[in-house]
C-alpha cells in the first residue's frame, strides 16, 4: 500500500485524500507471526495515549519519504553526535538502521567500549556482535527534536543470528541516515503529514498474523 508522499500516494489521491486526511499510523511487530496494525485517518492519533510528536520533514526532491530530525544518540549514558543534513528518512521497508559513516563508527565504537570483558566478532555481515547470555545488551536512545527520546528495548538493538550470537543492528551508509524497521517494532508511529509532525509512542504490536 502506497503511504509515502509522492502524487502516486493512497494519501495524495483526490479520493482519499478527505476521507484519510493525511493521517496514517502503524504499529510493526517483532515476530514475522504477528500481523502488527495499520490505522487510517485522524483517529491514527486520537486513539493513541502518550505520543510524542516530533517534526515531519518532506524532501521536495524526494517526496516519497518522510524524514525526521535526528539529532543525537546515546549508548548507556553517553551522547554522540549526528552530523546535521536534510533529515533522516524513517522507513518500514528498510530492515536495521543506517547512519551516515561518522555516526554509525561513534555509535559501534560507544556501544563496544560498554563492553569491556568481551570481544566483538562479526556474524551474516554484520561486525559488532556478541554473545548476551552473560551480560546485558547497553540501551540505546535516540534523540529527535521536540524533546522527542526513543529509549530502544534490547530487541530493536539487536538482531539474533543463527550462529547463535546477536549483533548490532545498525549499519553504516554513505549517502544518508535511514531509521529501519528493526527500530521501529513495537513503536505506535503516527504520521500527521497535514500538521508536519511524526508522533511515538511504545505499544505492543503482536498480533495474531
Amino acid at each position: 500500500m502506497g503511504l509515502g508522499g509522492g502524487s502516486l500516494s493512497l494519501l495524495n489521491q483526490a479520493a482519499t485524500t478527505e476521507l484519510f486526511g493525511g493521517t496514517f499510523s502503524y504499529c510493526l511487530p517483532t515476530s514475522s507471526a504477528s500481523s502488527g496494525s495499520l490505522v487510517l485517518g485522524k483517529e491514527a492519533a486520537l486513539s493513541t495515549s502518550g505520543l510524542k510528536f516530533t517534526t515531519l520533514i518532506k524532501d521536495p526532491s524526494n517526496p516519497t519519504f518522510y524524514s525526521v530530525k535526528l539529532i543525537g544518540i546515546s549508548v548507556g549514558d553517553k551522547r554522540i553526535s549526528v552530523p546535521a543534513g536534510e533529515g533522516t528518512i524513517i522507513d518500514s521497508g528498510t530492515t536495521i538502521t543506517h547512519l551516515v559513516d561518522s555516526a554509525y563508527t561513534s555509535l559501534r565504537d560507544t556501544f563496544r567500549g560498554q563492553l569491556p570483558s568481551l570481544q566483538p566478532t562479526s556474524s551474516d555481515g554484520f561486525d559488532t556482535c556478541y554473545d548476551f547470555s552473560s551480560v546485558d545488551v547497553p540501551t540505546i536512545t535516540l534523540h529527535l527534536d521536540n524533546n522527542v527520546d526513543l529509549l530502544l528495548p534490547k530487541e530493536n538493538i539487536v538482531m539474533k543470528q543463527d550462529s547463535g550470537v546477536s549483533c548490532l543492528a545498525f549499519s553504516s551508509s554513505d549517502s544518508g541516515s535511514i531509521i529501519g524497521n528493526v527500530q521501529q517494532q513495537n513503536w505506535r508511529i503516527v504520521f500527521d503529514v497535514p500538521n508536519s509532525q511524526v508522533g511515538f509512542a511504545q505499544e505492543q504490536c503482536s498480533g495474531p498474523a
